[in-house]
């Protein structure tokens, strides 16, 4: 077994995430005039016209559309067509995550564990990427571990009853 450092494992699963979620983005829609917008942003984003993808994604964001808040949030974090705002970033991962997409909550949850955008606090770290995983992010369980190890028991038991609370009460308590 091969192991990352938190920075590392990051970036790695970044770049393998967002073909995934490029792909969900198109397919998972239940508003068809929202989806064309996503998929007009999704398809500049695609041909690297990072700009139009943002125009596309902002207002989609700002009215709860959760795969453009995603999106925008992915966008700040690695500096594509805006200015790389790692505190933005988190805004529109945890406007995404509150809605109950997996990668939000794992990218919330990198966030967290590599002190950007936010405060360094693995619990939440911890809290968030169990919930992605327990959501389905493939890769969160794996960031969870490398989290784990500088946890001490206590918090790792904390921040398992605060994943419970946050998914019991649909979102709305996860501090």
């Amino acid at each position: 077994m091969q192991f990352f450092d938190l920075k590392t494992l990051s970036l790695r699963l970044f770049s393998k995430c967002m073909m995934g979620c490029a792909i969900a983005v198109l397919t998972l829609n239940p508003l068809p005039v929202l989806a064309q917008n996503v998929e007009v942003g999704v398809e500049a984003y695609n041909k690297g016209d990072y700009a139009e993808a943002f125009r596309e994604f902002e207002p989609l964001a700002e009215q709860g559309d959760a795969r453009a808040q995603y999106n925008l949030g992915f966008m700040y974090s690695d500096g594509q067509g805006v200015a790389q705002d790692y505190a933005m970033a988190v805004k529109y991962y945890r406007l995404a995550a509150d809605q109950g997409k997996a990668n939000a909550q794992f990218s919330l949850g990198l966030r967290y564990g590599l002190g950007e955008g936010v405060a360094q606090n693995y619990l939440l770290a911890h809290m968030w990427l169990n919930i992605a995983s327990a959501n389905g992010a493939e890769k969160a369980s794996e960031a969870r571990e490398i989290i784990v190890k500088r946890m001490s028991r206590n918090d790792i038991l904390k921040a398992q009853e605060k994943a419970k609370i946050c998914l019991e009460s649909n979102y709305k308590n996860c501090s």
